[in-house]
């Protein structure tokens, strides 16, 4: 018995010792710098949502980027689209606010080569018809973004010309959080 009681007090000093480990805070900081992927696979495309981190600072610039990959039999493919295939929609969750998307000409046309990824990093556009607010007013006047939660929707939204025009809508989010 007193053997047993020796065991599983070592036992418990090492989960004591692990768990004060400084590793374990080394894991969480390289979590907060590891960039954030979200990716939707819809027919002959895939579309990629990604950030550079999960956490940043308060008037840090925000790093987000939006991929689209063509990986069907042809070679390439012609796409339209408004200006761009990607439309980023933000919401400030713990306010509840949304973030208008700045506005967009009708007049886009990309080539996508198969398995080559296109790329566009998100800036900030504003929309000509924002209901101004003092949370808005912040978020356009900085930047970065104003301290909160974050999620990111990427809608994209084009149009083949293979033998018919076929409309293409895709979508993906992300979260981030600033401080």
């Amino acid at each position: 018995m007193k053997r047993l009681n020796i065991y599983l007090s070592v036992i418990a000093l090492l989960v004591l010792l692990s768990a004060c480990n400084p590793e374990n805070d080394i894991d969480e900081a390289n979590a907060e710098r590891s960039p954030v992927i979200s990716e939707t696979e819809a027919g002959d495309f895939t579309v990629r949502l990604v950030s550079e981190r999960g956490y940043y600072k308060q008037d840090e610039q925000i790093r987000i980027g939006a991929q689209i990959k063509y990986t069907g039999d042809e070679e390439e493919i012609h796409i339209t689209h408004a200006d761009s295939p990607f439309v980023f929609e933000i919401r400030e969750v713990t306010r509840g606010i949304d973030i208008p998307a700045g506005a967009e000409n009708d007049s886009g046309e990309t080539t996508l080569i198969r398995e080559t990824w296109h790329r566009e990093t998100y800036s900030k556009r504003m929309a000509n018809d924002f209901n101004e607010n003092d949370f808005l007013t912040e978020f356009y006047s900085h930047d970065g973004f104003p301290s909160g939660e974050y999620e990111i929707e990427l809608n994209t939204e084009f149009y083949t010309a293979e033998e018919e025009r076929q409309r293409h809508h895709y979508y993906t989010s992300i979260m981030i959080q600033v401080e």
